[in-house]
Formats: C-alpha cells, structure tokens, sequence
C-alpha cells in the first residue's frame, strides 16, 4: 500500500544527511560506467550500524538489500534529480537553437556538467521535438542501443552537397541569439540594411517542392545585389518592418503575385522545417507566361533569427500535419 508522501519525506531525510547522490542513496557502490561511488561504502557502513543499534532495541529494520529494493522502486532516479536540482531540462521558451548546438540528440542527452536536458520520465516534449526532426530530415540514426536526431541534418538533407551544408550550419551556429523578434507566427523582418553583419546568405533552388542549397553568400555579395534593383523591386522584395503571417493552405490559391506566392512558401519551408526566421530576398522560381511555364533560377534567402522551440513546433504541427507529409 502506497504512503501518501512516503517518497518526498524519504528524499528530504536523505538531504538533511547530505546525500544528493542517486547512486549512493540507492545503495549502490560503483557507478553505470564502473567508476567507483564515492560514498557509497561510507553509507553502506552508516547504515550497518543503525540497523545494529534499533536491532539491539527490538526494531525490526529492513536489510540493507531489501531497503534498496524498496528505494529503487519508490524513488526513480528523475524524481530524485528533479528534487536536488541536478538538471537542467529543455524547455519551450528555449531558442530553437539550442537543439542545433546540441549534436546528436537523445532522450539521455545531459549538459556539459552532465545534467539531463529532458525528463525521461515525462517524454511528450522530448518525442514531439523528435517527431518533427525526423519529418524534416527523414534522417535517424540507429544504433543497438538507441535513436538519435540531429538538427543539423536538416540542411544536409536540402543538399547533396554536405560540405556546403556543414559550413552553412557553422554560420548559422555563431548567428547572436533572438536577434530578430517573434511573436507566435507574426514575424517582423526589418530592412536588409538593418540586419547587421552576423545573418547567414544562401542561394537555392526549388525544383518539385524540394529546395536545394547552391551556395552560402558573403553579404557584400547579397547587398549588391540588391542595389542593382530598382527602387521599386527592391520595396517590394524587402520592406521595412514586414509583418509577415503565415498563410493557411486554403489562402496560398487567392496569391497571385509569382514574387507574393514565392515569398511565402519558401519562408513557411524554412520556419516549418528549423524554426529559424527567414526572409527571401530574390523568388528561386521564375514563372513565365502561365503558372505551368517557368523556368528555375537560384534564389536568395536570408537567416537572421531563430523562434522558440515551442513557436517551432506550432510551426511544424501546422505545417506537417496539414500537409499530410
């Protein structure tokens, strides 16, 4: 029969005796790995004597094995993290970012002091980041013992090319955190020539709804190019302080702008597959005289921000989930 409270007031006894160690205060002496559990003998030997002395008394104390039988099975090793602070979990107001500096990412990943980084005992935020990676990239590693993910893949996965993509990824990693303001799905995009000097360029190409990274830009290239435009295309391309909303499915056929239809979908790809906040500067697609008559060009298209993780899965959820993908 289970003890209202029994659990907390057993991790409270064993921190006012300094025992913050999951290890040793499930009665083990070495740890996963072999290495030797400090402390653990010491309790062990604490605890030997204890039981001598209430034995002496009449008490009937549980031995030590069948005390660790009961602690391993009422105590698990998140809760006990979770109540001596030794984590630090992921959360949703977290930049997107955060999961692309990570690597190699599984529900056992830990900080660099070794701490966990999700709750193994509550994983819906672990398997909904996972759920869109992997829809993303069609990418998971596997080995014997576990599944991975990595974010970075996601742009390997837009092209065959992988030193390009790892030296896009390079440049999106040093990019300053939240440097362009999000709101749910209402991003404001300022003027290129106030971005600043750390946002990633890169040409692509869109074929068959598939995008394919050509190269990654040196800005003096990307302004350039834009003051080559008239005044009046350049307006239209970038425009200072754009809001822009992601449009619904049923709303992209009332488009009828190429550079409006082009705009839109290729942001919504990059916002939907990483979460990071792109505006296109020059359309990858060139339509000719009806919709079905076009010819493919390279396109531009700026990174300069990044979402939340939860404002990324809202993003995918809509996206991936509508489209059926």
């Amino acid at each position: 029969m289970a003890i209202s409270g029994f659990a907390d007031i057993w991790l409270k006894l064993l921190t006012a005796f300094g025992i913050n160690d999951y290890d040793i205060a499930s009665g083990s002496s070495t740890y996963e790995d072999g290495r030797k559990c400090a402390g653990g003998d010491a309790f062990a030997n604490a605890y030997a004597v204890a039981r001598e002395k209430l034995m002496k008394r009449g008490g009937h104390p549980p031995s030590m094995e069948h005390r660790n039988y009961i602690f391993s099975n009422t105590i698990t090793r998140t809760a006990f993290d979770i109540a001596h602070g030794n984590v630090h979990f992921i959360e949703g107001t977290d930049d997107v970012l955060t999961l692309f500096r990570l690597g190699d990412i599984t529900l056992y990943s830990t900080d660099a002091h070794g701490l966990a980084l999700f709750n193994q005992e509550n994983p819906k935020f672990y398997d909904r980041i996972k759920k869109y990676a992997e829809k993303c990239t069609s990418d998971v590693t596997l080995s014997a013992e576990t599944e991975s993910f990595n974010m970075t893949n996601i742009f390997a996965h837009w092209t065959r090319n992988k030193e390009l993509a790892e030296q896009l990824v390079r440049k999106i990693l040093e990019m300053p955190k939240n440097l362009i303001p999000c709101d749910g799905s209402k991003l404001k995009i300022p003027a290129l020539k106030d971005l600043g000097e750390n946002i990633v360029y890169f040409s692509y190409k869109a074929v068959d709804s598939d995008y394919y990274i050509t190269s990654v830009l040196e800005q003096e290239d990307v302004i350039k190019y834009v003051e080559s435009l008239d005044s009046d295309r350049s307006v239209e391309l970038i425009t200072n302080n754009r809001s822009r909303n992601l449009p619904a499915n049923t709303d992209l056929a009332g488009i009828t702008s190429p550079l409006e239809l082009a705009d839109s979908i290729e942001t919504v790809m990059l916002l939907a597959a990483t979460g990071l906040v792109g505006i296109t500067i020059k359309p990858s697609v060139v339509f000719g005289a009806t919709m079905d008559e076009y010819t493919v060009q390279e396109g531009i298209m700026a990174i300069v921000g990044e979402m939340t993780i939860q404002q990324w899965l809202n993003v995918a959820e809509n996206f991936f989930d509508e489209k059926g993908r």
